[in-house]
């Protein structure tokens, strides 16, 4: 009778653990084009570097200046290494035959929630390298430079968040294909 009363006991504690556990629910960006964005050279996103606090699935909150916490079920679809570039292309598409192409290299600094006293807001700051295609990562690059947009939220839910998120990469399309005019004034292929 003990061992059953023990038996029975620790499949209940082991079932309330599995119970307990919210299932995940997986988010993506927003994949529909802006019609902001409208570089004048096409770009071939080479490689992505990601932040090692972002390369988790879970959704990043920086709940203070120095307290960083993630959602406990929400998490991208997949890796922000292949998020951001879907939709940074989605935003620059198509190309055209016609264009010179340049190689880019994207350093993802931040992509997060900001708790703020005011609610919560969106952040993204993204480094972007601009060279020749299939130039080596050594060799003087074209163009550098950080592009960063905050936004605030619509309400402090997730989807708000990720919507917030999603209009951040679109505000850094369109200011990267604005100085995309650069390349062409200055160094063409």
């Amino acid at each position: 009778m003990r061992i059953f009363t023990l038996s029975l006991g620790l499949c209940l504690l082991f079932l309330s653990g599995c119970i307990s556990t919210p299932p995940p629910h997986y988010f993506t960006l927003n994949m529909n084009p802006s019609g902001r964005a409208h570089p004048v050279v096409n770009f071939d996103i080479e490689s992505v570097e990601v932040a090692e606090a972002l390369q988790r699935e879970a959704i990043l909150i920086m709940a203070s200046p120095t307290t960083v916490e993630y959602y406990a079920s929400e998490q991208w679809v997949a890796g922000l290494d292949e998020l951001i570039p879907r939709k940074l292309a989605t935003e620059w598409s198509p190309k055209y035959e016609d264009r010179p192409t340049f190689g880019m290299i994207l350093s993802i600094f931040s992509f997060e929630q900001i708790d703020t006293e005011t609610g919560a807001h969106a952040r993204v700051s993204i480094g972007v390298t601009i060279r020749q295609p299939r130039q080596s990562r050594y060799s003087e690059p074209l163009f550098e430079k950080t592009y960063t947009s905050a936004k605030p939220t619509k309400n402090d839910t997730v989807n708000a968040v990720v919507e917030a998120l999603s209009l951040c990469l679109e505000d850094i399309a369109y200011e990267i294909a604005t100085d995309s005019r650069t390349l062409i004034l200055n160094k063409s292929p």
